[in-house]
């Protein structure tokens, strides 16, 4: 990067086009292929980091983020463009190297290092006549399988690869890496969060005691006291006296303070002066 980059020029590297961020970098981008086929965001801006000194972060976050993005349109170009009338030069060069790389990865590689992506397939392909192994990948288990003649059937065991994708490594060692990003593999295994436990609802006191049923009782007890008469009530600092005949004349069903009481308290008389 630093071959290529003599000083980052925020003017090249901002454009708005990504065809003219390809025209500037073209050098640098197929240079970065020839290393990796799919150079993610962390990798560039780890390498801008390095590559340049006496610039602030931001910046050489920015260009890593403008390279990336100018090497996603040209990945999503390759798989759209036909006669490239209409495309920069330098992103059809890009796009011929991209590819290259996607047809020279058709051969499976030795066990150091990766073959191609497995495509996607919703169920198991049929063997082709003169064919000895079928391999593909099942979105739904994530998993890497081998068809065998016969009806054989062998599952990958699945790890994250260094590129961001998933990797199958069969019985034999070998290893392919798929086209399942590892981000993928991740949200869909990722236990949810255990609920929190529910509460339970408060438990309702009784309510209390009506005050009618608290009336209702006085009354029945004034009831019972009034088969019997009522004393003479005498207060020795006053020297007041009230009878008990009188005490039922003026208050046969007593009052609020005494709750009800039959002929009053004698502190309801105090109360009223009487007493």
């Amino acid at each position: 990067m630093r071959l290529h980059v003599g000083h980052l020029d925020e003017e090249k590297y901002r454009a708005s086009n990504y065809e003219d961020v390809v025209t500037e970098y073209e050098e640098l981008m197929l240079d970065i292929l020839a290393l990796t086929e799919r150079p993610n965001r962390s990798a560039l801006e780890a390498a801008a980091k390095l590559a340049f000194t006496g610039v602030q972060a931001s910046e050489k976050a920015m260009f890593a983020q403008q390279l990336h993005k100018a090497f996603k349109e040209c990945r999503t170009k390759a798989k759209s463009v036909t006669s490239g009338a209409k495309t920069a030069a330098s992103v059809l060069r890009v796009v011929k190297r991209l590819r290259d790389l996607g047809r020279s990865s058709a051969t499976p590689l030795p066990v150091a290092r990766l073959a191609p992506r497995l495509t996607v397939a919703s169920s198991a392909p049929d063997l082709k006549e003169g064919a000895t192994v079928a391999h593909f990948f099942e979105w739904e288990k994530r998993v890497a399988v081998r068809m065998h003649p016969g009806g054989r059937r062998e599952e990958a065991k699945m790890s994250a690869g260094s590129n961001g994708f998933l990797v199958a490594t069969w019985r034999d060692g070998a290893q392919e890496e798929t086209e399942c990003p590892t981000l993928l593999e991740d949200l869909a295994t990722r236990k949810k969060p255990a609920s929190a436990p529910k509460k339970r609802p408060a438990q309702k006191r009784p309510a209390a005691a009506p005050a009618a049923a608290a009336l209702a009782s006085e009354g029945e007890a004034n009831s019972e006291e009034s088969l019997s008469p009522l004393p003479d009530l005498y207060n020795e600092k006053t020297g007041k006296t009230m009878l008990g005949t009188e005490r039922q004349k003026l208050r046969p069903k007593g009052c609020g303070t005494c709750r009800n009481r039959r002929g009053c308290t004698p502190s309801c008389w105090r109360k009223r002066g009487l007493l």
